[in-house]
């Protein structure tokens, strides 16, 4: 018996580009859950993207959501989270989680910084968010929980998800796993030093 509902391999043609909420930018929305809802909208529980921060300003507003980023690339950012606060720095490849109640703002350290973004609402669940390299080794990995999306950044990852027939994703694409039904085993190969993989588990609040 299968441990996950269902499978879904998405490429760049399947993103969407959008506004960002304060028109700032645009954005790369790569998975949207329930899928009939619209980050326009704010009916969404949760929303995975990427973006490009090309400027020094304000991150759009998202009351009642906790909101995960991690710069790919760049020099990273410095975050500001309240007018009084303390910034914060955010390297590359660093995992940052912050509310999306708290007006925030980042300032450029360099170059542009493309992003990787995960936006949970408060109250439906939890997200982990984690970088993955890979030299031609096997990364295993333990997951359980309602969803879990892999995102290749860069050189071409062979998935395998427990019993599975392998399935290659190439840089820019997706791995979606929808139901997961029981814990199960994920193995990320890579044949490149230079393979970069990002994983989220997103887990409802009423899953054990």
């Amino acid at each position: 018996m299968s441990q996950v509902t269902e499978i879904l391999l998405r490429t760049r043609a399947q993103s969407r580009q959008l506004p960002w909420k304060n028109g700032r930018g645009t954005t790369e929305e790569l998975a949207i859950w329930p899928e009939a809802t619209e980050l326009a909208r704010g009916d969404f529980d949760w929303r995975i993207s990427k973006a490009v921060v090309a400027e020094s300003g304000p991150f759009s507003s998202f009351p009642g959501f906790d909101r995960t980023l991690v710069p790919t690339g760049g020099d990273g950012l410095e975050l500001r989270h309240g007018a009084a606060s303390a910034p914060v720095l955010v390297r590359p490849f660093s995992v940052h989680r912050f509310s999306g109640d708290v007006a925030t703002s980042a300032l450029l350290l360099g170059s542009p910084v493309p992003d990787f973004n995960v936006i949970v609402r408060r109250g439906y669940g939890s997200a982990d968010v984690a970088v993955h390299r890979a030299s031609g080794a096997v990364l295993g990995i333990r997951t359980r929980g309602e969803h879990a999306f892999l995102h290749v950044l860069a050189a071409a990852f062979t998935l395998r998800v427990g019993g599975e027939a392998p399935v290659t994703v190439a840089p820019g694409e997706s791995l979606w796993l929808r139901g997961l039904i029981a814990p199960l085993d994920l193995a990320a190969e890579c044949a490149t030093a230079d393979g970069v993989l990002l994983f989220v588990r997103i887990a409802a609040s009423e899953q054990p």
